[in-house]
This record gives C-alpha cells, sequence and structure tokens, in this order.
C-alpha cells in the first residue's frame, strides 16, 4: 500500500494533533508542489488530477466523500 503509512509519535510539549496537522500540512504541500514541478513525470496529469484538482479543472469523485474534507481542503491549499 504505497499510500499507507505508520508511525510512532510522541512529543511532551506538542498535542498529538497538532502534531499530525502540520505532518499532513507539509506533506501535501510538498507533494503538490513536487507534482507540479516534475514535468517528466509519467503520471503526472493523473497525479494533477489526484492531488491538484484547482489545476486538473476536474471535480474528483473523493471530492463527495465527507471523509476526505479536510484533507481535500489542504491539498487544494484551502484553509477551513
Amino acid at each position: 500500500m504505497p499510500s499507507h503509512i505508520h508511525m510512532i509519535i510522541g512529543s511532551n510539549k506538542n498535542k498529538l494533533e497538532d502534531i499530525v496537522r502540520d505532518m499532513k500540512s507539509f506533506t501535501s504541500t510538498t507533494l503538490r508542489k513536487t507534482i507540479l514541478e516534475n514535468i517528466q513525470e509519467s503520471r503526472r496529469e493523473w497525479m494533477i488530477w489526484i492531488a491538484c484538482p484547482d489545476f486538473s479543472g476536474m471535480e474528483r469523485a473523493g471530492k463527495k466523500n465527507g471523509n476526505n474534507n479536510d484533507w481535500s481542503r489542504r491539498l487544494s491549499g484551502a484553509t477551513a
């Protein structure tokens, strides 16, 4: 499962949800930038469709899934 991750994380200073939020934000921003900049990637158009809906001009079925709302907003750069 290439889109699956297990992590052991913790902090004496930060709440777990803050750590996960920051990790998701950093990861989605970095992935989005990499996808848009890498013109030699053979799956680029598909990845733009999946991860950068504002650049693809196409609405994805995943946007209609309530479980994806927070992640979709982060990928598109929108705020809650």
